[in-house]
């Protein structure tokens, strides 16, 4: 591919060939000696003597290009272009110069002019250009329309050659205008007249009797035969542009202009250089030329971004070598042809990794030519910094001296400059500065414009000041000498050059632009953010840039200075007479300088060919860490050097981490521009302690990706970073008032009463007044206005306090202000509490969609026929110095509010009224109105509110674009402290209980929007809004309340789908239909009286039947360190039910336990922390109390004992679902002072005491003896359960641990057949290891094979050993710890009336409570507590009622709330439904509350019909309590100490909490209360409203699904038509009786009332039902879909639902911003243009705008993005899927990605793939042919479990990736690529390592792969993600977690989007 270059690198040259002659140039004089006739080769045309000899070009070539223009001198080249033109010209054709981008066809139509004498008119044309610019304008003169001819209409008339260049860039509907023109000569004018051919206008003359005054009447004009047109275009689609319009092609005739062959350049070079330069650098600049013209010609497959390199840039590179011979070739080619910012870097770095790349063939055509170092170098020419600047004479000419690095003695050149010299910048120059000052300087000397390009904040406009302040440019003098315009989007060509405007008398008038002044005046005009500018735009400046003339709208013309001059010769004119005539020459001083971002080169529109050829370029670079230091050390000699030097190893880490090697750095490269350092440097000199907050503002942290922002939290820490302690004290407002002195005076905090007046107005003498909020303290203003200053509502929360610190920080150093956050966060509430505060007074101004660059700034009006303008408040705002509030700055163009970083970075802007704002410091000369100069104050300040970037907002990217010009804030929602204490401020007598649920209600719904699950941000004003309705209408409730703010979203239903679950777990019955809140709760009933049962005698401790031994654990505990993972930190708890919605009971609320296995235990800490015990995974879930709720938390972490016990199974032990089974693991919690929880694993016979989760770790000892008392020792067991000896499954669980002792840190080991009994006193020890005491006891006898019965007494436990089938006792003993030890005690009893189920004892320690199936017992005695000697124990009991017949039955002790639980299950009989005779049992449940020491009972009742399996979800009709699926009775019970209440753990992994403390249920009804409203509570319904309806057609029963209207009209209130609304009988919607719901989605949806639909008769209901089902089972059929496929597809449906809604969330944000339209101009209906005011004066059409869709232009269509999905589908996911179901995720995945990316197939070509051991590419889905129904969906699903199941072994996962990279970009129809690689991470097996997946993710920088792990094999999974480049790997094992993965993909791909086309 490169050979065909190769031989053009040395191409022949013939040195004779400018000489030759083949054609010539011969010119025949008349008599009078003036020539009358050229000829070239043969063909002669006629002259004729110019009317206006200023009109002849002349001089047209600059003489810097070396041409001789004179006659037979022109290269032959030329002669034959200008030949074809001539025969062209004789034939009275137009022409077409058809050639790439670049002066030569406009040198060569001007150059035949100037040899035929012909007058010119010429015309640049834009896409700005409109109808009245080709025809006639209208101007007022002395108040009378006047029509004014226009360029074309004035060469037709006078027979002029009309030059029209740019015809790519003209919009198509504008040329069309002159078709008749060129095809007839005829057009008709708007002033009536009508423009005629001569040959028909002569006819008329000659042969019809016409006189010319007749025709004159008649207003016909005469086209002149000489009139010619040439028209000048670059070829499109080879270039940017729209294509000829077809009948417009036709009238003209082509002539390719490509640049000049080799032989004639070499010619033109030597002539012009040959005595300066060496003859080989001219060949090889040549050959260098020709080898990039023949790369052009391979077309655009080989070279597709391969820039046209200009005739232009082979004489810059020349001309620079002439005059700085020893620069390097490589940094003037650079500069001249920067080809890289095109093409771009991402390149291979040498030639032998990557052949046949694009930058590779260049890089070997700049070696073999010596264009290329084989280092980098810099410039060889330094400015020197020091050398002393003069203005010689009053030429204007500036002595310039150049360090010379070769050289010893410096350069010293003269060139143009300005006059004035006394100005500095702010710019500390470093050695790079001084060097590309320098290189600036060489383009300078040659007269080039050049373009400086940066990233932004790279310091680009304060070195092009420096520069023109070296040459002495300065805007302090008039005129200007140094002008800046901010480009921005919109700004038309008309706009660089002149603005039209009115006189007084109302005559209209133009005036110049401030480029024209400074080109007249011999200024420089710095035009910066030209990449917003429309790349046409751009070249309307070419000729000013190339030729230095201009063609202005007035008719004026400015001309070079020697052809000025010139011309003033030749036509014998005074400068007075030239300046009448409307001719200006251009000062030789006139520069013009670009500026650009760097960012936007990449895939840019503005960065054509064309514009690349119109200056020389150079690139800011990232200075030298070095310099960077001192500079800052210079500007901030304050400022820490430990503080400085973590700033720029922070810079450094930053850019070493977006660079590494393979690692996409546009997705992972954080920016820290320099001048965000200066900004955070600036801060930190003044408050040292803020470098972390500042640092994550300054970049926005809270709103990075996820990736991102960990990335840059561990890089500040890396740097020496770390976040500041922030005070626990709550900050105070306080103002103060001090002596001159410093003393204080008075001090007084603000409250809100009184935050209006705490200024003082009659302060004493020497005193003043500040704000002081800790330690910063602020003085405060004395406003002129006062009513400028605003006055809010503040409540003073210490979030919004610290916030108001922080911008009165910014306000002390100066700084403008960005605040950046959701709506309804506070942002103005913030603002203008700072500035009623300071008493600062506020300009605002509210931007939208709309707002033009113009309203910014002023407003125009009419008045009397004159334009006036009003000041904006901006203006007044720079005037006055108050604050300006710009407010949502997000909502307009982006590049009208860009104009805003050019006020807030360099304090200028130009007005559209063409004042000028110069900032505050600048030179006071000019310091009047009248001179158009407004000068900034000094107070002037600047806060800009914007919402955050993204979704859902979709306005401009502000903090991309400016924010680096501003200190940033991001504004979020208080905290929840802070939020609680603003809503209790606001509605003091809101029940807390409501306030609580509000916060936690906006907390989950914020936390939804954050995962892309709801795309509305509720915000903290909604939150306000809501309780400030109820403070004042607290009866109304919080329900209907709710709506006020959720109406919005009710018709979406998924939304709704997601917001009422969100309604409902948070507790408020919001959406359930019309109900009627009821109170169900138990009623308290009194016990039985008791009954003395029996007396239990306590014996001499002497009697003992056992020898008690005590003994200090002497082995050190086994300590293991249990990290929770990160995945298991902060778990979301799912599936929440609450209790408490249309009904208030017991029942709180429940929710299910996370386990593929079984639950197996549950317990709670004092903290009120509930911890379960699961079995498959074998872990603990940790759920912490919420103290604001009282409620289980929202979060959870989990403890993977699985990690010590990997291969534990209840299989192995665990031998049912009763938590009374000695057999299963039991979990209890203890009574240390930290959670600790206790856990005994029978199988391994071993104990577990586990602290509880802190801050992501659990602490876990092994207990280490021997808890076997079994005659046989039961083996040493490893923690990993590896067993040292084996033994048969019947000798294990012999011990059973006893846990009512639990409280006092004891644990009782016991076997039925044992006589050995071993106790565990736990004591808090060092560093949380706590310390185990041994106590064992040998009891006489051979072992008791009986039943035992523990009671606990406290602080006495009794153990009982009772006969197994009559219950008689056998024996009684008491264990007692006395002094810190364990001590034994015998009892005899004198009856066997002991109950089954004992618990604890109350809380006067001396009674136990119990009971069994017949009644209750309770237990006392005397107790002496200072010998611990008890008389004896009294048993009393009553009698429960026994006509319930209970099935099974569990009790528990509450010791907390001294209740004891029973929970029974019993029969009853309930009616079967739909059966008025049968009836049948069913299962009841009833939870008993007893309190004996109240002698009182509760029985909550669950009825039966809540046990049954319903088919509809819960989500649609929630229940007031639980339906128990498994089994009747819950396996554990435990209290919630904290909440009074107490939870119920079922087999079932349900939970469910019941509120049993009567205080606390009495005070949650009343919070239940203002939840759904006292007045719907009580009955007090407000008196009816009525409305009367149409009632439009009845249902009358005939139902059918109406006809099809194949027109498509709106149809409603009828019963005829499908798919119309508010009628009866056919399928529609809004209306009754109808089968089913169907609607055309194109006409409103008419509703009829709830009333009209309740009339509807139930038979008519049964019948529509019935005809729906029939409708459904008929869709099926025609998709081929069964029943059970169909409930398959739905239950897969329903657990991705919630995902999909985020992910299409996500797409939808996409595609609205796609959608969204902008303004379109020059329109001739729609709303008036405020820059054409004058122009609807005067009466032109195009003067309005409108909002549309803007076109793309040709060469930049937008085109779809490619993503290609590689699933796993190998034998690893089924054979893993029952350990972990990671095939059921895949699948779910994959079903996501289909429902998610339906619909979007014009925007996304997605395609999935599988792979496994048998294939690389298993097609699934094609691009762009996602199924498109239910049944070819599930299709693929089961295709992928088929091929899982059976296919061989092996990996492919490399393979598979490299494939996907191929197959995505094989067709280049995309603007992007992705690739999702998803797997289950089974590398390893294979051999695969993570370096070799990274190497294959990276390959290709086109295509952007991403890994998705969901499923790991241990670590495997983040060893391989850790190994990827950063952002590219992702591991989660949830799929709900995918949507937010995916979420941050395409949000940084929509940034980057937004990015590239700004």
């Amino acid at each position: 591919r490169i050979s065909p270059i190769l031989s053009h690198l040395n191409p022949p040259v013939n040195d004779d060939s400018f000489t030759s002659s083949f054609l010539s140039v011969s010119n025949a004089s008349s008599s009078d000696g003036e020539s009358s006739k050229v000829s070239i080769g043969g063909v002669s045309l006629d002259l004729k003597e110019p009317k206006k000899v200023e009109l002849v070009p002349f001089d047209v070539i600059p003489s810097e290009f070396g041409f001789n223009q004179v006659d037979n001198h022109l290269p032959q080249e030329l002669l034959h272009h200008l030949r074809w033109m001539m025969q062209k010209d004789k034939l009275g054709q137009d022409i077409f110069l058809i050639g790439p981008p670049g002066p030569l066809r406009r040198w060569l139509a001007l150059l035949y002019c100037q040899l035929t004498k012909r007058e010119v008119e010429y015309v640049s044309l834009s896409r700005d250009t409109t109808e009245s610019d080709l025809k006639v304008r209208r101007e007022i003169v002395k108040r009378s329309i006047v029509y004014v001819d226009q360029a074309p209409i004035r060469a037709a008339i006078e027979g002029r050659i009309l030059v029209l260049e740019g015809i790519e860039k003209a919009e198509r509907n504008v040329l069309p205008v002159l078709n008749n023109l060129l095809e007839n000569r005829e057009v008709s004018l708007e002033d009536g007249r009508f423009l005629m051919s001569h040959d028909r206008y002569d006819d008329l003359v000659k042969k019809k009797g016409y006189s010319r005054a007749d025709l004159d009447n008649l207003k016909i004009v005469r086209v002149d035969p000489r009139f010619r047109v040439i028209a000048l275009g670059t070829p499109v689609p080879k270039f940017n542009g729209n294509p000829l319009d077809p009948p417009l092609r036709s009238r003209f005739q082509a002539r390719d202009v490509n640049s000049l062959n080799a032989e004639t350049l070499y010619g033109v070079l030597q002539a012009q250089f040959g005595s300066a330069l060496p003859h080989n650098l001219i060949r090889n600049t040549i050959s260098l030329s020709e080898s990039f013209k023949a790369m052009e010609l391979e077309g655009n497959d080989l070279f597709p971004k391969l820039p046209h390199f200009p005739i232009t840039a082979v004489f810059s590179i020349l001309r620079l070598q002439a005059v700085f011979p020893d620069e390097s070739l490589s940094k003037i080619l650079s500069r001249i042809y920067p080809f890289h910012l095109v093409v771009g870097t991402e390149g291979p770095k040498t030639l032998e990794s990557e052949k046949n790349s694009e930058e590779a063939a260049i890089r070997l055509v700049l070696q073999k030519q010596g264009f290329l170092s084989s280092s980098p170098q810099d410039s060889r020419f330094k400015l020197i910094s020091n050398a002393k600047s003069k203005i010689i004479s009053h030429s204007r000419r500036i002595q310039i001296s150049f360090e010379n690095a070769k050289n010893s003695s410096p350069l010293l050149l003269e060139t143009n400059g300005g006059n004035s010299l006394g100005s500095s910048s702010k710019l500390i120059e470093m050695p790079y500065h001084t060097q590309l000052l320098g290189e600036m300087m060489q383009d300078h000397i040659i007269g080039s414009d050049f373009c400086v390009i940066g990233e932004k904040g790279s310091g680009k406009s304060v070195i092009v000041r420096r520069f023109a302040e070296i040459l002495g440019y300065s805007d302090d003098v008039s005129p200007s000498l140094f002008e800046i315009i901010h480009l921005y989007k919109d700004m038309t060509v008309r706009d660089l050059f002149q603005r039209r405007g009115t006189h007084v008398n109302g005559d209209t008038f133009w005036e110049n632009s401030a480029l024209v002044r400074c080109a007249l005046n011999g200024g420089i005009v710095v035009l910066d953010g030209i990449n917003r500018l429309h790349s046409g735009a751009i070249s309307a400046i070419q000729r000013i840039i190339n030729d230095r003339e201009m063609n202005l709208v007035d008719g004026s013309l400015i001309l070079k200075e020697e052809k000025y001059q010139v011309l003033r010769r030749k036509m014998g004119k005074t400068e007075e007479e030239m300046r009448v005539l409307s001719i200006f020459p251009i000062h030789p001083s006139f520069r013009i300088i670009c500026l650009a971002t760097s960012s936007s080169t990449s895939n840019s529109t503005w960065l054509t060919s064309e514009v690349l050829s119109l200056f020389h370029w150079h690139e800011m670079k990232n200075m030298e860490e070095e310099w960077k230091k001192n500079l800052l050390r210079e500007l901030f000699p304050k400022l820490n050097s430990q503080l400085l030097d973590r700033i720029l190893l922070l810079q450094s880490n930053v850019n070493q981490s977006g660079r590494k090697e393979g690692e996409d750095s546009k997705e992972s490269e954080i920016q820290l521009s320099l001048r965000q350092l200066i900004r955070i440097c600036r801060r930190c000199s003044q408050f040292p302690n803020d470098l972390y907050s500042t640092v994550q503002r300054t970049l926005l942290f809270h709103f990075l990706p996820v990736a991102l922002r960990d990335n840059l939290h561990k890089l500040l820490n890396a740097s020496g970073i770390f976040e500041e302690k922030h005070s626990l004290v709550e900050p105070q407002l306080k103002v103060t008032t001090k002596e001159e002195s410093g003393r204080e005076v008075q001090s007084s905090v603000i409250s809100v009463e009184d935050q209006d007046s705490h200024v003082e107005e009659n302060l004493p003498s020497g005193t003043c007044q500040f704000i002081q909020v800790d330690d910063l303290s602020m003085p405060i203003n004395r406003p002129q206005n006062p009513q400028l200053v605003p006055k809010i509502l503040f409540y003073n929360v210490p979030q919004h306090v610290l916030l108001l610190k922080e911008l009165m920080k910014d306000v002390s150093l100066g700084e403008h202000i960005l605040l950046i956050g959701n709506q309804g966060v506070g942002k103005n509430k913030l603002v203008d509490k700072m500035l009623s505060l300071l008493q600062i007074e506020r300009e605002y101004i509210q931007l939208h969609r709309d707002t033009t660059v113009q309203q910014l700034t002023v407003s125009p009006s009419v008045v009397n026929g004159v334009v006036t303008w009003s000041d904006s408040p901006l203006v007044k705002a720079v005037k006055y110095g108050r604050c300006l509030v710009v407010d949502e700055a997000d909502k307009a163009p982006l590049e009208v509010v860009c104009i805003l970083k050019g006020l807030a970075e360099d304090g200028q802007m130009i007005i559209s009224d063409g004042r000028k704002i110069v900032s505050s410091d600048a030179n006071d000369s000019n310091d009047r109105e009248d001179s158009g100069i407004i000068r900034m104050h000094p107070d002037f300040k600047m806060i800009v509110l914007a919402n955050r970037p993204g979704f859902p907002f979709l306005g401009n990217d502000f903090f991309s674009e400016c924010g680096d010009c501003f200190s940033c804030h991001v504004i979020d929602n208080p905290d929840i402290n802070s939020e609680m204490k603003l809503l209790r401020m606001y509605a003091p007598s809101v029940p807390e209980s409501v306030i609580v649920q509000l916060t936690k209600l906006f907390g989950q719904l914020r936390k939804m929007v954050d995962e892309g699950l709801l795309g509305y941000p509720y915000s903290l004003r909604e939150l306000v809004n809501i309780v400030k309705h109820l403070e004042h209408f607290g009866s109304d409730g919080l329900v209907d309340t709710l709506e006020n703010v959720f109406s919005f979203d009710i018709y979406d239903s998924q939304l709704r789908h997601h917001l009422l679950k969100t309604f409902q777990e948070a507790g408020i019955p919001l959406g359930l239909g019309n109900y009627q809140p009821t109170i169900s709760l138990s009623k308290e009933s009194p016990l039985t009286p008791w009954i003395l049962q029996e007396k239990w005698k306590l014996l001499d401790k002497n009697t003992l039947t056992g020898n008690f031994t005590h003994e200090q654990n002497k082995k050190e505990n086994v300590v293991l360190q249990l990290s929770i993972k990160p995945e298991n930190q902060g778990k979301n708890l799912r599936g929440r039910s609450m209790g408490r919605l249309s009904q208030f009971s017991e029942f709180c609320y429940s929710w299910s336990v996370e386990t593929q296995g079984r639950t197996l235990g549950m317990t709670s800490t004092p903290d009120g922390s509930i911890h379960i015990l699961t079995e498959d995974p074998f872990e603990i879930h940790s759920h912490p109390m919420d103290s604001r709720t009282g409620q289980i938390s929202q979060s959870y972490d989990v403890i993977e004992l699985a990690q010590l016990y990997p291969y534990y199974r209840a299989d192995q032990g665990f031998s049912g679902f009763s938590f009374k089974d000695p057999k299963n693991p039991k979990i209890i919690s203890l009574g240390l002072k930290s959670p600790t929880v206790a856990l005994y694993l029978p199988f391994y016979e071993v104990v577990l005491i586990t602290g509880m989760p802190n801050s992501g770790s659990s602490s876990t000892f092994t207990v280490p003896f021997d808890v076997s008392l079994g005659e046989e020792p039961s083996g040493m067991i490893s923690p990993k359960g590896i067993f040292a000896t084996t033994k048969s499954r019947a000798s294990l669980h012999k011990s059973i641990m006893e846990d009512s002792m639990a409280h006092r840190n004891v644990l009782l080991f016991y076997s039925r057949k044992s006589t050995r009994m071993s106790l565990l006193k736990i004591t808090e020890g060092v560093d949380r290891i706590p310390s185990v005491q041994i106590s064992k006891i040998q009891l006489e006898g051979k072992g008791f094979p009986h039943r035992i019965v523990i009671l606990s007494l406290e602080p006495l436990t009794l153990m009982v050993w009772m006969e197994e089938q009559e219950g008689k006792v056998i024996q009684m003993m008491g264990i007692m710890e006395q002094d810190s030890k364990l001590r034994l005690y015998r009892l005899e009893s004198e009856g066997n009336k002991l109950p089954d189920f004992v618990f604890g004892s109350g809380e006067d320690r001396d009674r136990v409570f119990a009971m069994n199936r017949n009644g209750y017992f309770s237990s006392s005695g005397l107790l002496n507590s200072i010998e611990n000697r008890i008389s004896g124990f009294e048993v009393w009991g009553n009698n429960r009622d026994t006509k319930e017949e209970m099935d099974s039955f569990s009790s528990f002790w509450s010791r907390k709330l001294g209740l004891m639980l029973n929970v029974y299950s019993i029969q009853e009989e309930e009616r079967k439904e739909g059966d008025s005779k049968r009836k049948e049992r069913g299962p009841s449940v009833v939870i008993e509350a007893v309190d004996p020491l109240k002698n009182s009972i509760r029985k909550i009742f669950i009825p039966s019909e809540r046990f049954r399996m319903k088919s509809e979800p819960a989500m649609v009709k929630q229940e007031s309590y639980p339906r128990f699926r498994s089994s009747l009775l819950p396996i554990a019970i435990t209290s919630c100490e904290t909440e009074g209440s107490a939870a119920f753990l079922f087999t079932d992994g349900t939970i469910h909490i019941f509120e049993l403390d009567p205080e606390r249920i009495k005070s949650s009804l009343e919070g239940w209360k203002a939840v759904v409203g006292s007045k719907i509570l009580e009955g007090q319904n407000e008196p009816k409203l009525s409305i009367e309806y149409d009632e439009g057609k009845k249902a009358s029963g005939d139902i059918k699904e109406g006809k099809i209207d194949e027109e498509g009209g709106e149809h409603f209130g009828g019963n005829t038509w499908k798919g119309g609304s508010g009628g009866a009988d056919t399928a529609g919607l809004g209306g009754a009786g109808g089968p089913y719901r169907n609607h055309d989605g194109k006409h409103p949806v008419h509703q009829i009332s709830d009333e009209e639909k309740a009339k509807v008769s139930q038979e008519i209901k049964e019948r529509a039902k019935a005809m729906a089902k029939e409708g459904l089972a008929k869709r099926l059929k025609e998709i081929d879909m069964g029943k059970g496929e169909s409930d398959l597809y739905e239950r897969l449906l329903l657990q991705v639902g919630r995902e999909i809604s985020s992910l299409r969330v996500i797409l939808e944000g996409v595609e609205a911003k796609k959608k969204e339209r902008t303004w379109l101009s020059n329109q001739t209906a729609g709303d008036l243009d405020d820059r054409k005011i004058v122009e609807g004066i005067v009466g032109e059409k195009n003067i309005y705008k409108k909002r549309g869709v803007q076109e793309n232009l040709p060469g930049f269509q937008e085109k779809p993005k490619r993503l290609r999905f590689v699933m796993d589908i190998s034998g690893s996911m089924f054979r893993f899927n029952s350990q972990d179901k990671r095939l059921e995720r895949l699948l779910l995945c994959t079903l996501m990605i289909m429902e998610s990316f339906r619909g979007f197939e014009h925007k996304y070509q997605v395609s999935i793939v599988g792979h496994s051991g048998d294939s690389q590419e298993i097609p699934l889905v094609d691009y762009g042919a996602i199924p498109s129904n239910r049944k070819e969906r599930l299709k693929v699903l089961e295709r992928m479990v088929a091929h899982s199941e059976y296919c061989s072994s092996g990996d492919t996962t490399i393979e598979a990736t490299e494939e996907a990279i191929k197959s995505v970009i094989q067709q280049n129809d995309a603007d992007d690529y992705f690739v999702f690689v998803v797997s289950d991470a089974n590398l390893r097996r294979y051999g695969i390592k993570p370096e070799r997946l990274s190497q294959v993710v990276t390959s290709d920088p086109r295509v952007n792969v991403y890994a998705i792990f969901i499923a790991s094999l241990g670590e495997e999974a983040e060893v391989i993600r850790s190994g990827l480049p950063l952002g590219r790997g992702f591991a989660t094992f949830d799929t709900s977690k995918l949507p937010s993965v995916f979420k941050q993909i395409f949000a940084e791909s929509v940034l980057k989007e937004r990015t590239s086309r700004l």
